[in-house]
């Protein structure tokens, strides 16, 4: 009996260190404001490889100030999303150019890599955390300028 029972606690000990978890769903956090309009954003990629990776943090970010805010910011103009329909600006012309094109690319100022080992997750992926600069003023022209947003706010 005692045999089975190591036998059983040696098993469940192995398959719970082998057990990959997904990250962390609030995947998008606040961190500071660098200078006026410069926000740093704490962010978790996933994909298979390095590029990938950082490809999905950056795509998180921008979708996060968008869609969702930065609810983690004491200052309401990045505690809102910048847009206030998801549903409908999604469509957007000047939206679908900006994520396919990776317009947001030049709206970011320094990507830090927070790590190096890149942690499992499901799906046979990889994830690693990164600290993201953006250019919040500039951004915010950028959709002002494409109609994506009214100069006063929605």
């Amino acid at each position: 009996m005692l045999k089975w029972f190591c036998i059983f606690s040696a098993f469940t000990i192995f398959i719970s260190s082998c057990v990959v978890r997904q990250p962390n769903a609030n995947q998008v956090s606040f961190v500071s404001e660098e200078n006026t309009g410069l926000i740093r954003v704490h962010v978790a990629g996933i994909g298979k490889n390095l590029p990938e990776i950082e490809q999905d943090a950056k795509t998180k970010v921008f979708e996060s100030i968008l869609f969702v805010g930065l609810p983690s910011s004491s200052t309401e103009a990045y505690r809102l999303p910048m847009v206030e329909n998801k549903a409908e600006m999604q469509t957007h012309p000047a939206l679908k150019i900006f994520f396919n094109n990776k317009e947001y690319d030049q709206f970011i100022t320094r990507v830090d890599r927070l790590e190096y080992l890149k942690q499992r997750v499901t799906g046979g992926g990889r994830v690693l955390n990164f600290n993201i600069t953006v250019n919040h003023t500039a951004l915010r022209r950028y959709m002002e300028q494409n109609q994506v947003i009214r100069k006063f706010g929605y």
